[in-house]
């Protein structure tokens, strides 16, 4: 469970602070200790698909515009400060050398995740990168997500010459359930799942700054409510 903690303050302030999530207070209290830190995901490029190379930014452009949308709607209502700093310091490890990573499975994702992240922790090494879960763009991301973008694209112009009113929040909900990647957890404790969860699942690119907090917290992604396909949707 992700806590957000409500009270009473006469400083207005305060009370802004007291509305923002732990995991986001976390991280930012964690910045502010490190003026050097950065924060993210490790995201594996592992497509290698002949246009790979141009659809590779696109989804990486979407990620990250997405991840920064979603954290600057929690920010409303909060002190601007707090995400300012967390948006300034955005900064996903990008695992995209082909003679490393092309081709490369889930499990063999997991297993190059699990070494870099317990390399990290013996070196002491702190840079907010999620050592809980890393994303994986593979070919079939790629298909998916610049089909899925072009499609809706498509249709809004569509909508727009015709005189219609977009209907934003169901074209949200929709696009985020076409709109996914890879995650992979290392160490999943699969005694704790619901489901068919093998330590992998699909995840709604407006989802993964949720997951980042998730992820941020002492709780296996197992845990997670998924969609009918197993995909997380927040």
């Amino acid at each position: 469970m992700i806590l957000t903690f409500f009270f009473h303050s006469p400083n207005p302030t305060t009370t802004m602070n007291m509305m923002i999530p732990t995991p986001t207070w976390r991280l930012y209290s964690s910045l502010k200790k490190r003026p050097s830190a950065t924060w993210g995901f490790a995201i594996y490029r592992t497509a290698c698909s002949p246009h790979s190379h141009l659809q590779f930014p696109q989804v990486m452009e979407l990620i990250n515009s997405s991840i920064k949308k979603s954290a600057v709607e929690e920010s409303l209502g909060c002190e601007s400060v707090v995400y300012k700093t967390i948006l300034s310091r955005y900064r996903p490890v990008i695992m995209d050398d082909p003679s490393e990573f092309a081709g490369l499975s889930l499990a063999d994702v997991r297993s190059h995740f699990e070494t870099y992240t317990e390399d990290r922790k013996a070196r002491g090494e702190w840079d907010g990168i999620s050592r809980c879960a890393c994303v994986v763009v593979d070919d079939e991301v790629l298909r998916v997500v610049t089909d899925a973008v072009a499609k809706a694209r498509t249709t809004r112009v569509k909508a727009e010459e015709a005189g219609e009113v977009v209907d934003e929040p169901r074209t949200r909900y929709l696009n985020g359930k076409a709109w996914w990647v890879k995650t992979v957890e290392a160490w999943p404790d699969l005694d704790e799942t619901h489901d068919d969860y093998d330590g992998s699942m699909n995840c709604s690119v407006f989802a993964l700054w949720r997951l980042w907090q998730w992820a941020s917290d002492p709780h296996p992604l197992a845990s997670l409510m998924r969609d009918e396909n197993g995909a997380y949707i927040g």
